[in-house]
């Protein structure tokens, strides 16, 4: 019937060709011109924004979440899954949109940060400079529902800053809060982005909302997500200009081996903060357990 399919999963590491039976009327839906629209995805304001012009809005390194410089210009870049090897699972439908490990790369192939798995907090990982992957600059877990994520520092990042109990104890290593991603729960797979900078009751900023937005093909079944400032009261959200865009790329079939993150991000933004919200974007709308009532 129309929205079924079969499609055919493979891996160019062994001889392996799985067919999985999929229903995509439970995720797209058909217009009556043949698009192919995902449900509940908000519109795309990919082409409604002037990336030569358009920015951030941030200006020293102090502003990111690992203190380097803001990007200057209008930059590209890719999040590439890390490929199995002998006796890993294989990351095929399924498995590659949940895995956590990275390899992130600028528009000339220059690896600028890794990321790897970590196994003491929830869907947890690190993320590494490309250039020392002995120690991690950031550890980022999730709750059991997979909405609402922390990304945090060993080291405290402001004066007065206490560890976080529950996950340094689940680690054994202080771990102080940096930032907090929520995803809005009857909404889906929208998030809020905080930032924490100061003790007492100002002491959290909201810098970025995250989207799951429609594709810009006529038919495209890849995920696409968009960032932009908190809307304040009386603003429409369409007439904002984006400050990060992204989408999984690569081949004919959704989120398959080959498959790679594609981002682009205007001047003045947190690229470190990007690359994390691109990965754990794709967790919670995979994840089974992010349920909505909306």
């Amino acid at each position: 019937s129309q929205g079924k399919g079969r499609i055919i999963a493979t891996s160019p590491l062994f001889e392996l060709i799985l067919p999985i039976d999929i229903d995509f009327t439970s995720i797209y839906h058909f217009t009556s011109s043949a698009t192919l629209i995902e449900m509940g995805a908000a519109p795309s304001r990919h082409h409604l924004t002037d990336w030569t012009t358009a920015t951030g809005g941030l200006s020293a390194p102090t502003d990111t979440v690992v203190g380097d410089p803001p990007t200057v210009n209008p930059t590209k870049i890719t999040l590439a899954p890390k490929r199995a090897v002998m006796g890993q699972t294989l990351p095929i439908i399924g498995q590659l949109i949940t895995t956590r490990e990275y390899d992130v790369a600028d528009a000339t192939g220059n690896l600028l940060f890794t990321t790897q798995a970590y196994s003491k907090l929830e869907s947890g990982f690190d993320l590494l400079r490309a250039d020392d992957d002995s120690s991690p600059i950031l550890r980022i877990g999730s709750n059991a529902s997979n909405r609402t994520w922390s990304v945090f520092t060993t080291e405290a990042n402001f004066e007065g800053q206490k560890p976080e109990p529950t996950a340094s104890s689940k680690t054994g290593v202080d771990l102080y809060r940096k930032a907090t991603i929520v995803f809005v729960k009857g909404s889906e797979h929208h998030a809020m982005v905080y930032l924490f900078h100061s003790v007492g009751d100002e002491d959290v900023n909201t810098v970025l909302t995250v989207e799951r937005c429609r594709g810009e093909g006529i038919v495209d079944t890849h995920w696409h997500f968009q960032t932009s400032f908190p809307l304040r009261e009386g603003e429409d959200a369409a007439s904002q200009p984006l400050v990060g865009y992204w989408k999984w790329a690569g081949s004919s079939i959704p989120l398959s081996m080959d498959d790679k993150i594609e981002m682009e991000l205007t001047k003045g933004s947190d690229l470190a903060l990007h690359v994390i919200l691109a990965i754990v974007s794709t967790i919670e709308r995979a994840s089974i357990k992010a349920e909505y009532s909306g």
